[in-house]
């Protein structure tokens, strides 16, 4: 009978059994081989990937930041900005914002060199890169904890929320950093207070219009650069993710030479602007048109002005003011 052939023998009970032949195996050695290769291979696959993860480099994540050796680092301060606080209502009254260019001088190496040239953080050298920033109270010495800050791009910002007792003066806080090359670095930098830009406070209307009235408005000349407002007609919030108040219009002012000019938004007819006395004017041909869903008429206003102090450093400054009135 050949290799390849099978025939039914008759068993020992006299029923009939399939019994196969197959090519006989050439010597011992092959057979070994032949039964043991893929043990053999995969004990090679499982040396070799340990091989390979022996020398995997760490993600950011799994860095031992109190490991890492220590260099040194400037902190440039850029710009401060002044918002009104995000809760005024938990005592967050201010929202202190700065912006700031790291500098290595044991390598030579500024940030601001590569300002204009359309970079990234990550196009920096390594050594230049941060990876991680943060920030915290003085006296709060951990390198992982606190605030975290804006990698990607730079100049880095940066966000406090400051209570009434904290507002209106100097706070100084502890920078940390986490480089690229693997090192961290850390120092004190003090954020100066920019100052503060009055409310531009809604004089009229003090009443919500009627369909087909127009467009009015008085508010508080507190001598920003720019004012946006804002007229929203809402509805009842549906719980539909929507924002209740889209309908409306916004006109964007700037002063120049002195005198506001209407310079973008939405356009609206017959738009007319006066300042008098302090007082800025607005008027316009715009007619308010409401539908019976239409439930209230939100007025706001957010008034900005920038400026550079001795020092050199930017601010910008921000107000704001709004006031709802309901439809009858």
């Amino acid at each position: 009978m050949s290799a390849s052939t099978a025939a039914k023998q008759p068993s020992s009970n006299g029923t009939a059994t399939l019994n196969r032949t197959s090519a006989p195996v050439k010597n011992e050695k092959t057979r070994i081989a032949w039964r043991c290769g893929p043990v053999f291979l995969t004990m090679a696959l499982i040396l070799i990937g340990a091989a390979c993860c022996n020398n995997i480099i760490p993600s950011e994540d799994d860095i031992d930041v109190n490991r890492l050796p220590s260099s040194s680092v400037v902190f440039k301060l850029d710009k401060v900005r002044e918002l009104p606080g995000t809760r005024p209502d938990l005592g967050l009254v201010e929202t202190r914002e700065f912006d700031v260019y790291l500098e290595r001088p044991d390598l030579g190496l500024k940030e601001v060199d590569w300002e204009g040239k359309n970079v990234y953080t990550s196009d920096l050298p390594l050594a230049l890169q941060a990876k991680r920033m943060y920030i915290s109270e003085v006296t709060d010495r951990a390198r992982d904890s606190g605030n975290s800050g804006q990698t990607s791009v730079f100049p880095h910002r940066f966000t406090m929320n400051m209570n009434i007792e904290e507002t209106k003066k100097p706070k100084a806080v502890l920078l940390k950093v986490i480089f690229g090359d693997k090192t961290y670095a850390e120092g004190e930098i003090t954020i100066p207070y920019a100052g503060s830009l009055d409310e531009p406070v809604i004089l009229r209307p003090q009443s919500a219009p009627k369909n087909g009235d127009k467009f009015q408005m008085q508010f508080k000349d507190v001598g920003a650069d720019n004012y946006r407002v804002g007229v929203n007609i809402c509805r009842p919030y549906a719980n539909d993710g929507i924002n209740p108040c889209l309908k409306g219009f916004k006109l964007d002012l700037t002063r120049r030479n002195g005198k506001l000019n209407w310079e973008g938004g939405d356009a609206i007819a017959g738009i007319s602007i006066k300042n008098e006395n302090g007082i800025v004017l607005l008027h316009s041909e715009y007619p308010f048109t409401f539908t019976q869903t239409d439930t209230s008429v939100l007025y706001s206003i957010k008034a900005d002005a920038q400026g550079v102090t001795p020092d050199g450093t930017k601010t910008y400054l921000e107000s704001r003011y709004q006031v709802e009135y309901r439809l009858k």
